[in-house]
């Protein structure tokens, strides 16, 4: 793994095309990477997950992220990145909307799906900076990072109103546990963590939403463990270590219970197939 630095002579943007698959694991070094897919497909792999990703797919990778690149196909995979720097980026976005970039910051930001009008804007939006002189080409990278900032707004705007049903408890209940990495813990001491006692929490959440945080926090890491079992190349093993179950078995029997099917046959029924295995 390598890390990649801002280009010489960079004051807050850069831009760049890419055709094919990038494999190397990188990360930035005080950069965002906001990534199109113009054409084809490719499994993303950031951090400890990979996802399937497509034309009109809105990628966010903060500095620290880890991530590569496996195309579907070499010959029709291509894509496009605008480098931000983080303390542009940190500033500007506040400015919009306060706390977002914290927001952005504190968990892998979601894939953003664009319909396809909406994707041939921003690649319109693209081709005026490589036409662009040294003169406007300032101006053309932030005419670029205004299109995106517009569909970022939209899907916090969108994830909030999701939201916003629920009272704050609830709200802060629903994205802790909605963070990966919280689902491997013991649910009564995550919630204790948050300074709400379990017994309250469990009963605000349960008027509100009506289900348990029990089956709430179960719900959601057999929905992870469905998304690994479909995207990545795990052994059962690991994703139940990923979803906090004891072992396999454990994971077997709860994944059994509640999707209706076996993992291992959930898998065979969803697996991507654009060549997980290659990418390492």
């Amino acid at each position: 793994m390598y890390i990649f630095n801002m280009p010489k002579n960079t004051e807050n943007l850069f831009f760049h095309i890419k055709n094919g698959s990038y494999r190397y694991e990188h990360t930035h070094n005080g950069f965002w990477e906001i990534m199109l897919v113009t054409s084809g497909s490719y499994i993303h792999r950031i951090n400890d997950t990979k996802i399937k990703i497509e034309r009109g797919d809105l990628c966010l990778i903060r500095p620290d992220d880890v991530h590569s690149l496996q195309a579907s196909n070499e010959k029709t995979a291509s894509h496009q990145n605008l480098g931000v720097k983080a303390d542009f980026f940190h500033t500007l976005l506040n400015f919009l909307s306060p706390k977002l970039y914290d927001s952005l910051s504190s968990s892998t930001p979601p894939v953003i799906r664009l319909n396809d009008e909406d994707a041939t804007s921003i690649v319109k939006a693209s081709e005026i900076i490589l036409i662009s002189g040294k003169s406007t080409k300032n101006k053309a990278l932030n005419l670029y990072l205004i299109n995106l900032l517009r569909f970022i707004l939209l899907s916090e705007i969108q994830t909030k109103r999701q939201n916003s049903k629920y009272g704050k408890i609830v709200s802060n209940l629903i994205s802790l546990i909605g963070l990966p990495e919280n689902l491997t813990l013991d649910l009564r001491t995550l919630i204790e963590k948050t300074g709400y006692s379990y017994p309250h929490a469990n009963r605000v959440f349960l008027e509100e939403t009506g289900t348990s945080l029990f089956h709430y926090f179960r719900e959601q890491k057999i929905n992870f463990a469905k998304k690994l079992l479909a995207n990545t190349d795990y052994t059962l093993e690991i994703i139940a270590e990923k979803t906090g179950y004891s072992s396999s078995y454990a994971l077997s029997a709860t994944f059994k219970k509640i999707v209706g099917v076996s993992p291992a046959d959930y898998a065979k029924s969803n697996k991507s197939h654009y060549g997980l295995n290659d990418v390492e």
